[in-house]
């Protein structure tokens, strides 16, 4: 599946592409150094205030587009180098004629450290909520989800919405609201229970409904739910 990504994060693409290498140094730098305890303001703002060549509006848009970047590569199942070759091709279409054959080199060698970097990687896998922050960040981010894509009817174009790659960056512990969300009321949850779960109780070619049953069934032979 070609990878796909909102459309209010192509300016924060096409700013890493095109960035000075003074200013992507300085972000790279900072970016391996930082201790990311959580996703939290008080972090970033650590990380903006280190950061004095890059613009803070324009670093917030790079931060959140590496967030999902993240937990699109996790849910996607691909390979490292076949999620960037596919960002790449998206890069491409994103910034048309106006980088050349050098700069889009360029490109992939700066998108390749910046999806190494292990202190978001390790943040991308693992929740930082109490039981009860879960849940309301859960529901939150599942109500936006729900409310912005009621529209959409194609499903590639659903699981890309910054909302639903949260919850993924949520990690395990969701699970069980997510089964329980899939239980109360169908949608497509298939994605995120896959990059989540590590696997797929559905057989292929499943209908949404055989695929909602096979999830819920697996959720209870797992004690999820």
């Amino acid at each position: 599946m070609p990878l796909e990504l909102p459309e209010k994060r192509i300016p924060a693409i096409t700013n890493l592409v095109s960035m000075p290498d003074a200013a992507m140094e300085e972000l790279l730098s900072t970016l391996n150094g930082a201790a990311f305890a959580a996703r939290s303001s008080e972090t970033l703002h650590r990380i903006k205030k280190s950061i004095t060549t890059i613009g803070e509006e324009d670093l917030s848009e790079i931060l959140e587009a590496l967030f999902e970047l993240y937990c699109l590569r996790e849910y996607s199942g691909k390979s490292d180098a076949r999620f960037l070759t596919d960002l790449m091709a998206f890069v491409r279409h994103a910034v048309g004629d106006d980088v050349d054959a050098q700069q889009l080199s360029a490109a992939n060698d700066r998108l390749k450290d910046l999806l190494d970097i292990e202190s978001i990687k390790d943040l991308a896998s693992r929740p930082v909520f109490s039981e009860d922050s879960l849940r309301e960040e859960f529901t939150s981010l599942a109500d936006r989800w729900q409310r912005d894509t009621r529209h959409l009817s194609i499903v590639s174009q659903k699981i890309i919405h910054p909302a639903y790659l949260q919850i993924i960056g949520m990690g395990q512990p969701v699970i069980p609201l997510i089964l329980g969300a899939l239980r109360d009321k169908p949608a497509h949850w298939f994605a995120a229970l896959r990059a989540l779960a590590k696997t797929d109780p559905a057989p292929e070619g499943s209908n949404p409904n055989a695929a909602r049953q096979a999830w819920l069934n697996w959720g209870k032979r797992h004690g999820f739910i």
